[in-house]
């Protein structure tokens, strides 16, 4: 009796054993060091979404045109839109004088082009998509609008008389003055380029493209009212000129901060 009693206690006591360690919770059975780090459930969602997505503001530069900024974003699917605005500093504007005022007949025409345009604005809009998930190669199109401002003085003209109507001689006149240059050019523009991302924030790109003026508005206005208007023919002649040899190649530089 006693070793009967004895069997069973042992086998009830192996039973409460058995449920116990069946019951007992997984964490408890590998217990987590408290001084370990481990990522919450929100940081890894932000990775996710930081490497699917981007928003970024970056200065940049398109070489030979402009230099400012621009913001944009990149969808998951490689899709991405950017909108920038810069200056047109007058060191810049070189290749249209280059270009348009090659071979160009009429002192008038070559002034304005050479001599009339000194600084202006650019706005620019451009998409495009990342073809490769794993890398930065990008191909973008858009479009541009640049608009320039200057001016002519007397001083500017070997003769004072070219830029007006031909009926009119300032020189004979003895008018002094000047004229204001504006031009508005409408362009569009391709590019081929690779950006990346250095750490989780900064974003680095270079591109080539071409850009093409495919609508060019001039306007040479008198300053003062003595002065007479500018010959419509001669100011067309420069929409003609800046049209047909509008065309640059680029060099675009990004520096930038990805937000997300």
């Amino acid at each position: 009796m006693p070793k009967t009693l004895a069997l069973t206690t042992f086998h009830f006591a192996l039973f409460l054993l058995s449920t116990r360690a069946a019951a007992q919770p997984f964490d408890d059975l590998h217990p987590v060091d408290p001084t370990a780090d481990h990522p919450s459930t929100s940081d890894e969602s932000r990775d996710r979404v930081s490497e699917s997505w981007m928003l970024s503001i970056e200065g940049v530069t398109h070489l030979p045109l402009d230099v400012g900024f621009m913001a944009g974003f990149e969808t998951p699917f490689r899709f991405h839109a950017f909108a920038g605005y810069g200056f047109v500093p007058s060191t810049y504007l070189g290749w249209i004088a280059r270009g348009a005022s090659s071979g160009v007949e009429g002192q008038a025409v070559a002034a304005i082009l050479d001599r009339g345009l000194e600084s202006g604005r650019a706005f620019r809009v451009q998409g495009g998509f990342r073809p490769f998930a794993n890398a930065g190669l990008y191909l973008d199109a858009g479009y541009s609008r640049v608009t320039l401002k200057g001016a002519l003085d007397q001083g500017d003209l070997p003769d004072p008389s070219v830029l007006a109507l031909p009926s009119v001689d300032l020189a004979a006149l003895g008018i002094d003055g000047g004229y204001s240059v504006n031009s508005e050019l409408d362009l569009w523009l391709v590019e081929i380029g690779y950006h990346a991302h250095i750490g989780r924030h900064l974003v680095l790109g270079i591109g080539a493209g071409v850009m093409g003026v495919f609508k060019s508005k001039t306007r040479v206005t008198a300053i003062g009212s003595s002065l007479p208007e500018a010959d419509p023919e001669i100011v067309q002649t420069v929409d003609d000129r800046i049209e047909q040899y509008g065309y640059v190649p680029t060099l675009t530089l990004r520096l930038g901060f990805d937000l997300i």
